[in-house]
């Protein structure tokens, strides 16, 4: 995404698009006159756009209702993009510090915001410790995510859309066990399944101190019409 310039199209408009894989073919490309973290934040915002793509591809989400597909999304994109952004730093970068696609260290300085004291490299860097502490490979990355982004405990699910969530899930998490009992035999195979879903407690905090700090930069920063991007602000912005 070039510097300064936002994808306009909101979350519903994407859930309904295919893929566009050109940044000149994107409607509503615009360019944002007063975006606080103009640097990052095509960085960011492709993030968000690679996880509803992803999400786009559960064949079984068709069956879903836009609705609880966008809260699904809500629910599951910073712990997904958490993982993703993990990895990358990892295998892309050999590093045990979260990066952008360019390399740039992610994260905000140690500061005062607003009068409140937020360490915020220490408070996004929780998924990726854990990725590390865990070894997670490939075949882990790709169950967990899946799992993430498939809870049927999300609020406001309508009730005929949790039991299909809860049966994908479910679903993920059997393969997952299989995999690990596959991998490290019977007497392992359990402790590293639980070790694996472990982590999902760890992100879901690092998601709520990730969003209460999204809000105490809304209410610093009145005056900016997008913080990051419009589809991460709207991420954000949810609960």
């Amino acid at each position: 995404m070039p510097k300064q310039y936002g994808d306009l199209r909101s979350l519903s408009d994407i859930l309904q698009m295919n893929p566009i894989l050109e940044i000149s073919k994107i409607p509503n490309l615009t360019l944002l006159r007063n975006e606080l973290f103009p640097v990052h934040a095509g960085f960011v915002h492709n993030t968000c756009l690679s996880i509803v793509e992803y999400t786009k591809m559960f064949g079984s989400f068709s069956q879903l209702t836009t609705y609880s597909i966008e809260k699904l999304i809500r629910h599951g994109s910073l712990m997904c993009g958490g993982l993703m952004s993990s990895r990358r730093s990892i295998q892309k970068f050999n590093s045990d510090s979260l990066r952008h696609t360019d390399g740039s260290l992610c994260g905000k300085p140690d500061r005062s915001w607003n009068g409140i004291y937020v360490e915020h490299k220490k408070m996004i860097h929780k998924t990726t410790y854990s990725f590390i502490r865990n070894r997670v490979d490939d075949v882990e990355f790709l169950f967990l995510k899946a799992i993430v982004m498939c809870n049927p405990a999300v609020p406001d699910l309508l009730d005929e859309d949790v039991k299909l969530v809860e049966k994908e899930r479910f679903k993920y998490a059997r393969w997952l066990l299989d995999y690990c009992l596959k991998k490290n035999g019977i007497v392992h195979g359990p402790d590293r399944f639980n070790s694996l879903l472990s982590m999902i407690s760890l992100m879901e905090i690092q998601q709520k101190e990730q969003k209460c700090f999204h809000l105490i930069l809304r209410s610093y920063f009145q005056e900016a019409d997008f913080l990051v991007s419009p589809l991460y602000d709207d991420i954000m912005a949810s609960h």
